[in-house]
């Protein structure tokens, strides 16, 4: 039997205590075709409480949306509900107001269940410039993706191991760069100090609507949408030591308050420390 079977066969049971077990879910942002181009990985902290709350609060909404509306919300993509320039797919026909309101629904829903929230973020710029002055930095940060996965896993492991928990860590299947978060993790699993720098249990790669058990990489998904939206904000407000910027509602929603909600942009500064990490510690 997997382990992921066997802890959720546990969690089935009501058996949740001694695992100590939360249940992080990610997922990747970029902006490719914008200035500045981010590429950026976002996740959301759960335990097993909060999991159920989120679940049974996505299937509220859809009923409400069913009873009041007679819209059906299907399987929650922010990049089609939340934004008017990217199409809007399953949501095509939604007025406007609708597509508003569910997403700040679903914003609202994540702030209130999730035990913590993280992202981490670069700008590609920043990187392009260490691989054209040191391709040797470069080699050892391994490209602005990994470089936010690995900066924001290692932020969850730290909020997981103060408080005596371990973590799955999941990610979205079929994402652009599935195989290189599941390399990571792979590394991380087959290393006794990476797993515990980590706080690793184990990982899974889950399709969002493979069953119950994936909806809440829609919170995932709605926390990368909103901080790729909102990103010279974050960054400028990060910059000035500041507490807000001009931040859309919804994120102030998913964010939450400081004590919950972690954020890190790597400049060139923090990706060469990045590199050195890497190579300090045989990732990569």
């Amino acid at each position: 039997m997997a382990a992921r079977d066997f802890i959720h066969g546990l969690r089935a049971m009501g058996f949740t205590g001694p695992t100590c077990m939360l249940i992080g879910f990610f997922d990747g942002t970029a902006s490719p075709n914008t200035e500045p181009k981010v590429t950026g990985v976002a996740g959301c902290l759960f335990d097993d409480a909060g999991i159920e709350k989120f679940r049974q609060g996505w299937a509220d909404i859809g009923a409400e949306f069913k009873r009041e509306f007679g819209l059906d919300v299907g399987y929650f993509h922010a990049t089609h509900c939340c934004g008017d320039r990217t199409g809007h797919r399953h949501y095509h026909k939604w007025e406007s107001p609708h597509r508003q309101r569910l997403c700040r629904d679903v914003a609202t829903l994540v702030g209130r269940t999730r035990r913590a929230a993280f992202v981490s973020t670069c700008d590609q710029a920043d990187y392009d410039a260490i691989a054209t002055s040191n391709p040797a930095i470069a080699a050892h940060i391994g490209g602005s993706y990994p470089a936010t996965v690995m900066t924001c896993l290692e932020r969850v492991g730290w909020f997981a191991k103060q408080r005596g928990e371990k973590v799955e860590y999941v990610f979205e299947k079929g994402d652009l760069h599935q195989a290189t978060a599941d390399s990571i993790l792979n590394k991380v699993r087959d290393n006794p100090h990476l797993r515990d720098r980590y706080a690793y249990a184990l990982h899974t790669i889950l399709p969002k609507c493979d069953d119950d058990y994936s909806i809440p990489l829609i919170a995932a998904d709605i926390l990368a949408w909103e901080c790729r939206s909102d990103f010279s904000e974050i960054l400028k407000a990060e910059r000035n030591g500041t507490d807000a910027g001009n931040w859309t509602p919804n994120f102030l929603l998913v964010r939450g308050d400081d004590e919950t909600y972690f954020e890190q942009h790597l400049g060139q500064g923090g990706l060469e420390a990045r590199a050195l990490i890497n190579a300090v510690h045989g990732l990569n």
